[in-house]
């Protein structure tokens, strides 16, 4: 299902009951979303920018953006959780092949050459989600594409 978010949700007008101060924001789509226990992708592009959330049962659990940004190697590197020795050793072990995901991959990585806990990668995980998903709540004028599909999380892990 797709539509230009700002115009209409594409959810019938009953269940539209998002306080107004939402209307047209990214923010009551997620919160309608959250509310229908959503599982799948939410692919979202705006003029400059283009992200993909995934939602298990309503609750965001990955955000992927086109736009340049540090990667979760680069931010455990800069908040001094990893050495720059650690890093490159991880870098060193990942797979050359094409993956969903670089930053799922590299944490998988740490955890397995024990340069973190798994919770430890969990939470900076979540951080990075809850920081991207609060960057995208003033998001107005989106294109809105939303894939409920079995296989649209395959290859989503999250942490």
């Amino acid at each position: 299902m797709a539509y230009n978010y700002g115009e209409t949700v594409g959810f019938p007008e009953a269940d539209t009951d998002t306080p107004a101060v939402d209307a047209g924001r990214l923010a009551g789509l997620f919160c309608q979303l959250n509310r229908r226990e959503f599982t799948g992708l939410a692919q979202v592009e705006t003029a400059d920018k283009y992200s993909v959330f995934a939602f298990r049962q309503g609750k965001p659990v990955y955000v992927e953006e086109s736009s340049a940004g540090a990667s979760i190697g680069d931010l455990l590197l800069a908040r001094g959780l990893l050495t720059r020795e650690q890093y490159a050793d991880v870098v060193g072990h990942m797979t050359e092949s094409l993956v969903e995901s670089e930053d799922l991959v590299f944490c998988e990585q740490v955890v397995a050459l024990g340069y973190l806990s798994a919770e430890q990668v969990r939470t900076e995980m979540s951080e990075r989600v809850r920081g991207k998903l609060i960057q995208a709540m003033g998001m107005v004028g989106c294109r809105v594409e939303l894939d409920e599909s079995e296989e649209a999380l395959s290859g989503m892990g999250d942490y």
